[in-house]
């Protein structure tokens, strides 16, 4: 519904404020799932979450204020950091829910999501021929989610629930919440350095080839990102599991699960590169039109990034798990470097195909480390049990 230009300056505003927004969310969510002791009360989870969204928000308008972007980029920076924020207060709802495994409420609030701000997108798009209108109200739809569906639900199941009863208020103990932040900033680092990893293509096609090619280039991949919801749709609600399992030291349990869900990530990851090799350019055409059909190769070599980059996200949920958090931290700090110099190469001297080259690398550069970090993790926490 907009040129590829309009996409490119939305794939501009999410390199900008994605790193940031990823760091402030400290990973609670995972921080929860994974807490099976229940070390920390939700109420101080969502206090920490209220506050970082308040950080968030600060940061984004010194960014706009002071970086000086072209206008249309800085208001669709804003309308976007707003959305993403409210998602985040949904996120640290998400977290008491999926630490009860209740997938199903978080399914439905994602459904609700998905559903209502295509739909408000589009009406909006359609009627106005403005992508920053379309995106605010993508972000009113975040939040009535929030207010509607999410804090309710969560409401009631401390209502209902007889394992643990969490208090729904804010408690704002800031020895706890300087804990809590404190076991979450390696999480934050790490997450935060693969988020900048995964924008650093985008800012190399952006100077090297401009907001078009960024456009198409961002289209692209979003496809596998796609692919990536559905891993995660599989990894998350196992996370309390594996969790569970390690910590009450069922070994074989924990290496079933395992192996399952990296046997389903490179299943999944397979078929949509066969899908793609046999038929990328009418894909691409039905899905976007003919000028995304033109660059099959680069979307193959995004798809061949899908195997290593859904199997290095399996491996990373099993590291958390097992509550390594620190020792995740030095994995991404190399894969940004690795990828910087692999763009650094690649986008000037192939294009917007080089550009999925750089993805391709960067995805199995990050599999194999983070493919040793689990064995290394798994065997530490084997000795200490024995």
């Amino acid at each position: 519904m907009g040129s590829a230009e309009v996409v490119g300056q939305y794939g501009l505003a999410l390199a900008i404020i994605t790193p940031l927004l990823t760091f402030t969310n400290l990973q609670l969510r995972a921080l929860q799932a994974t807490d099976a002791r229940h070390e920390f009360e939700f109420g101080h989870y969502l206090a920490l979450r209220l506050a970082t969204c308040a950080v968030a928000i600060v940061s984004i308008a010194c960014i706009v204020l002071f970086e000086r972007y072209a206008a249309a980029v800085a208001f669709i920076v804003c309308a976007v950091g707003l959305g993403r924020c409210c998602d985040a207060l949904s996120d640290v709802f998400y977290g008491l829910l999926q630490q009860h495994e209740r997938m199903d409420r978080i399914s439905i609030s994602l459904i609700l999501h998905g559903v209502l701000q295509l739909a408000a997108f589009t009406v909006v798009m359609f009627f106005s021929q403005n992508a920053l209108a379309g995106l605010t109200s993508m972000a009113v739809v975040s939040l009535a989610v929030l207010i509607l569906w999410d804090i309710p639900v969560s409401r009631l199941l401390a209502q209902w629930s007889t394992r643990y009863t969490p208090s729904m208020r804010p408690t704002w103990d800031t020895k706890i919440l300087r804990r809590i932040a404190w076991l979450g900033l390696p999480l934050a680092v790490t997450t935060t350095l693969n988020s900048l990893t995964g924008s650093v293509p985008r800012y190399f096609v952006a100077y090297e080839l401009g907001d078009g090619d960024l456009g198409i280039f961002v289209a692209l991949f979003y496809i596998t990102i796609a692919g990536s919801m559905v891993i995660g749709a599989l990894s998350d609600p196992s996370s309390p599991r594996l969790a569970r399992l390690y910590a009450a030291g069922d070994s074989a349990g924990f290496r079933r699960l395992m192996v399952r869900l990296l046997a389903v990530a490179l299943a999944i990851a397979l078929c949509a590169f066969a899908m793609a090799y046999m038929a990328g350019g009418v894909i691409l055409r039905i899905l976007y039109n003919a000028q995304y059909a033109k660059h099959t190769e680069t979307f193959l070599w995004l798809m061949a990034a899908a195997a290593p980059l859904y199997l290095a996200n399996v491996l990373g949920v099993g590291v958390t798990a097992m509550r390594w958090f620190r020792a995740q931290v030095p994995l991404p700090v190399l894969n940004l470097i690795a990828t910087a110099g692999f763009a650094l190469v690649l986008i000037p001297r192939n294009g917007l195909p080089g550009a999925g080259q750089v993805i391709f690398a960067a995805s199995v550069l990050s599999m194999l480390a983070t493919g040793a970090l689990f064995v290394f993790c798994y065997q530490r926490g084997q000795r200490r049990l024995a």
